[in-house]
């Protein structure tokens, strides 16, 4: 990497810069390198380079996923340690290419390595492995996890809340949604998922969640999704929000925090779906039903303590427990009821069938009654 471009960008002299290599465990998306820098001072650096995997440049054009890079370089600035520190960024929407220059974070594990095994992230790693790894981080809990990834999304959602400006920025998945355009783009995503339920064999499926799936395709509609956008607040929100896109760093030491990262599906979009959709993504519905309500109940009082910081406090006011809560049962039904038709055609069938079940038993906790799912959320 030319040396005078680290030099511009870190702000600091650079001697020498090498990449190498670097090692991928569960949910990183796109290719990475590690750069070790040598400054003129003597002090060495390590940064991380995200980019665009080669050959997959259409796809990620028309994922829209570059909007990570431009999410970089701009929004990301005023998050702080939330998210990792980039120095540098781009996104190109029309060719699909996108670099992410950012700092290396140490002793770095996916969050949800803590939710054991039973998740498809985890698979691949060996139980004795795995419990190397969590016993090496002082055994946090899949909860324990959670509760501190909800204050990280109190703290992203707070900062964009209701900000008009950021709609301005097109790029944002849902953005255009928000003001009202975009209904071609929104109806195909509904038919990617409307298609796939036609076409996959319902045997085995729980008759409970098929009936929820039946009713929750005929519900689509876009003036009714338009009236839901304009009865509920929105701000910047993650997007693909489960454990596996976030990061642990210095897991073993007793400065072990969280940081999210792969912002490629990043947008303007309801708050509380994005805890729905992690919860349902990854933890047991054993422990969810156990603890749900107090995970949600304090992102609730995390993030109307942030909106009072940023100044929002008409809207931390406005924002009731209640209103979260409803919108964690609506909006993570509704994201996951998209999710799992294109699922079962896109995964292997055992990978399908756990998540089939993580949805299968929420809607069983939430809506016994399957006419009262909402339209898939997409």
């Amino acid at each position: 990497m030319d040396v005078r471009f680290l030099t511009s960008v870190i702000g600091r002299c650079v001697a020498s810069a090498e990449a190498r290599s670097m090692e991928k465990m569960g949910g990183l998306s796109g290719a990475f390198e590690i750069v070790d820098v040598e400054l003129e001072d003597g002090e060495s650096l390590a940064l991380v380079v995200k980019r665009t995997s080669t050959g997959s440049e259409a796809v990620a054009a028309s994922l829209g996923t570059p909007r990570e890079g431009k999410f970089f370089a701009s929004l990301a600035q005023e998050l702080g340690d939330v998210v990792p520190r980039a120095y540098h960024a781009t996104g190109d929407a029309a060719t699909g290419a996108k670099r992410v220059l950012m700092e290396f974070l140490p002793d770095a594990v996916p969050a949800g390595v803590m939710f054991g095994r039973g998740n498809p992230n985890n698979w691949a790693l060996s139980e004795e492995k795995m419990s190397e790894i969590v016993a090496r981080g002082g055994s946090p809990t899949a909860i324990d996890v959670s509760a501190e990834a909800f204050a990280l999304y109190a703290k992203l959602h707070a900062r964009y809340w209701g900000d008009e400006a950021v709609l301005e920025n097109e790029w944002l998945r849902g953005a255009k949604w928000v003001r009202g355009g975009g209904e071609d783009e929104w109806a195909t995503a509904q038919r990617i998922a409307a298609d796939a339920w036609a076409e996959v064999s319902k045997v085995d499926w729980p008759n409970h969640l098929v009936a929820c799936l039946d009713a929750s395709f005929t519900k689509v509609n876009w003036d009714a999704f338009q009236k839901e956008l304009r009865a509920r607040p929105w701000t910047v929100v993650h997007g693909d929000a489960h454990p596996h896109n976030i990061l642990r760093v210095n897991h073993s030491t007793d400065a072990a925090r969280l940081v999210l990262i792969d912002f490629e599906m990043v947008g303007v979009g309801s708050n509380a779906q994005e805890l729905g959709q992690f919860l349902i993504s990854h933890m047991s519905p054993a422990e969810r039903r156990a603890h749900e309500r107090d995970l949600v109940r304090k992102y609730h009082e995390d993030l109307v303590c942030a909106l009072r910081g940023y100044g929002r406090g008409a809207a931390a006011d406005e924002y009731s427990f209640d209103a979260c809560w409803n919108e964690y049962v609506a909006g993570g039904a509704g994201r996951w009821l998209w999710f799992v038709p294109y699922l079962a055609k896109a995964c292997p069938p055992d990978m399908a069938r756990f998540f089939n079940h993580q949805l299968a038993t929420f809607l069983e906790d939430h809506f016994p009654n399957p006419a009262t799912v909402p339209m898939p959320r997409v």
